[in-house]
Formats: C-alpha cells, sequence, structure tokens
C-alpha cells in the first residue's frame, strides 16, 4: 500500500476517468473541462471573501455561478451512479424500445441489446453518462435561477469559531425555487458565501451573531456529510 498525503484526503482516485478514451484522452474530463471551471471561480474566492460581488463581471458572475453548480454533480457518489446505474438504466432503455428492436432485427441482429453488447461499448456507455455532468453544470435554465439569487459574503473571524472543511461544501437548504431557501459554501475558515430567492433571509444572516453562524454551518456541513454516507451505504446494502 502506498502512503499518501494531504493532498489525497477526501481524493478518489481516477473518480473522472474515461474508460474508453486512450491514455492521453481519458482525463480529459476531470484536466480540461472541470480543471477550467476550478480555475476561474479560484481566481475570484478572494474578491467574493472580500466581499467585492458587486464588481464581478457579466462573465465572471457566471463562472462563479458554474462553479457552485459543478460541487454537486461532481460529488463522488453522483459520478458512481451515473457511471453505474445510468448506463444500466440507458441499455434497458434500449432492451424495452420496441422501434430500436424492430431495427436491429431487420438488420439481422438477434438477441438484446443487453445481451449482445460488448464491453468497449458498454464502456463507451458508461463514460457518456459520465460525460452528463457537463450539460448539468451548462444547464441555461438552473443557471438563470442562481443569477436571480441574491448573494452574500459574510465575514465571521470575530465569532471565534473555525469553519470546517468539507467533502461535501456547498450547504442547500431549501430547494431552488423555495423563496425563502439558504444555500452557503464556506471560503475559508473566517468567511462564507450565501445566496438566497429571499433578500430578507440575507440581510437576518447579515445581522446574526457570527459565532452562532458558523456553528451552524459547521452543524449543517456534519450533517450533510453524514446523511450522505448512510445514503450511499443502504445503496451498498441494497436497502
Amino acid at each position: 500500500m502506498k502512503k499518501s498525503g494531504a493532498k489525497a484526503f477526501c481524493h478518489e482516485v481516477d473518480l473522472y476517468k474515461l474508460e474508453s478514451e486512450p491514455r492521453e484522452r481519458s482525463y480529459l474530463l476531470e484536466t480540461v473541462f472541470l480543471g477550467t471551471v476550478d480555475d476561474k471561480a479560484g481566481k475570484l474566492i478572494g474578491r467574493i471573501a472580500g466581499g467585492d460581488l458587486a464588481s464581478l463581471t457579466n462573465d465572471e458572475t457566471c463562472d462563479w455561478v458554474r462553479f457552485l453548480m459543478s460541487l454537486e454533480v461532481r460529488r463522488p457518489s453522483a459520478i458512481r451512479f451515473l457511471r453505474e446505474h445510468g448506463s444500466k438504466d440507458f441499455i434497458k432503455s434500449l432492451d424495452d424500445d420496441g422501434k430500436f428492436l424492430a431495427e436491429m432485427a431487420q438488420s439481422g441482429i438477434q438477441g438484446r441489446p443487453s445481451e449482445i453488447l460488448r464491453p468497449a461499448i458498454i464502456s463507451h456507455i458508461r463514460d457518456r453518462m459520465v460525460l452528463r455532468i457537463q450539460n448539468a453544470i451548462d444547464d441555461p435554465e438552473i443557471g438563470t435561477q442562481y443569477l436571480r439569487m441574491s448573494w452574500l459574503a459574510k465575514e465571521l473571524s470575530a465569532g471565534g469559531v473555525d469553519l470546517v472543511a468539507a467533502d461535501r461544501p456547498f450547504i442547500r437548504i431549501g430547494g431552488i425555487e423555495e423563496p425563502n431557501n439558504l444555500w452557503c459554501l464556506p471560503l475559508d475558515p473566517d468567511t462564507a458565501f450565501f445566496c438566497s430567492n429571499s433578500r430578507n433571509m440575507l440581510l437576518k444572516v447579515e445581522r446574526a451573531n457570527a459565532r452562532q453562524i458558523s456553528k451552524t454551518i459547521n452543524r449543517w456541513s456534519v450533517e450533510q456529510v453524514t446523511n450522505m454516507f448512510l445514503i450511499d451505504l443502504a445503496k451498498i446494502r441494497g436497502y
């Protein structure tokens, strides 16, 4: 077993690797697409943490939204679900497609797709399922809803409680269309980014005690990670 440093913490090896591509292309989703999303957001974090939201250009605002949208779909459990269950559901849809089966029979191909697909084709399908995260991250309808929200960056160092780092950092309380939702992303140990459909909700956050907010965010972070762990465990056990 090879020892790993701190950079390996909460990191899954080859999570985004494309199985059907040659080695020189197998990591393009991570290095090019997601790498670009991260790089552009990384250049904005300092300004956003400093509360300099009004100076963001339209392109920079969209870059930040793409980063926020990426945080949910790129989670290991979501990627594994797409790769395993998404591909199985797609192949099953071919098995159940009468028109597709008729075209296969007309071409002299006997059997259902799930019975005759070669491993290389199945790997290609699994990769196509994973690549769907690109469409999710660039979904214009959802992105527009993010842009319509009110945003706030709050400095919390006065509370004396550091924000914890979690494997699932973007906390979402309430759905994207709920009027009083509150979403939060810790930016560093002393600062958090908030967005909500309700400006009044953000005003409450802005006026609230820094220590209490930090403790609440940390509790939400732990609960969110714990809940996702229990959900994943249930899937593994077949519950």
